[in-house]
């Protein structure tokens, strides 16, 4: 069925209906007709016939429709707001400390979920003997010997050590991840654990440590400690 434009319709009517008066006027008056009357139904006639006749080739092409669009105003792109649903897939939240200084992130230690200071200048973690208890506990660690681990400041302490089986950090496992057992309750992440997983730079705006994977699905690597180690206290 073809669809007419209704103003179409209406114009071309009002052509056709000033016509009628003009022709129904001239059989009335005869030559004592006004030559203006005349003229000015003509002319609505005329002009009546003309719009009709271009809305109905407006129609047709459409020209109304892209008349529309280009007027209607376009609404502004909704902005997401930096929440949870703004997040960054591969990426775990950080928590400043020590006045913005540092920062800590949340981990995993076999089964003991800590939040653990991480330290960019150390190459070896630290846990606390009670958490290092823990851990041998529920099977997830086993003691070593005591190594010598050289201190940001110099200084030389032997302590002994523990290999984690697994540290998970976000959706990332590591594992065989050595650690310092110290007695003065340090809890501390080192650079390579971290960084063995994938390279990661730190948001401190979104409180943000990100991953750089090329796949959201890569898994933990492996990470062995030396036996001397640097860390800042």
């Amino acid at each position: 069925m073809v669809k007419v434009d209704p103003y179409s319709i209406v114009f071309l009517a009002m052509a056709v209906f000033f016509f009628l008066v003009r022709s129904v006027l001239r059989l009335r008056t005869g030559s004592e007709r006004s030559p203006v009357t005349d003229a000015f139904f003509y002319r609505l006639s005329m002009i009546a016939a003309v719009l009709g006749a271009m809305l109905y080739v407006a129609d047709k092409a459409q020209w109304h429709s892209r008349l529309e669009a280009a007027l209607t105003p376009v609404a502004a792109p909704a902005i997401a707001a930096t929440t949870e649903s703004a997040r960054v897939a591969d990426s775990v939240p950080i928590y400043p400390t020590n006045n913005g200084t540092s920062a800590m992130i949340d981990v995993v230690l076999g089964v003991q979920p800590l939040r653990m200071l991480l330290d960019t200048g150390a190459t070896t973690c630290l846990v606390s003997e009670a958490i290092a208890a823990r851990i041998v506990r529920d099977g997830y660690g086993v003691r070593q010997e005591a190594v010598r681990f050289k201190m940001a400041d110099g200084t030389i302490r032997t302590l002994p050590t523990l290999l984690i089986r697994e540290v998970q950090i976000g959706r990332h496992t590591v594992r065989n991840v050595w650690a310092g057992v110290s007695s003065t309750g340090e809890m501390l992440l080192a650079f390579p654990v971290v960084n063995a997983i994938a390279p990661f730079t730190i948001d401190t705006r979104a409180r943000l440590l990100i991953f750089h994977t090329s796949s959201n699905s890569i898994g933990g690597g492996h990470f062995a400690a030396s036996a001397t180690a640097s860390w800042r206290g």
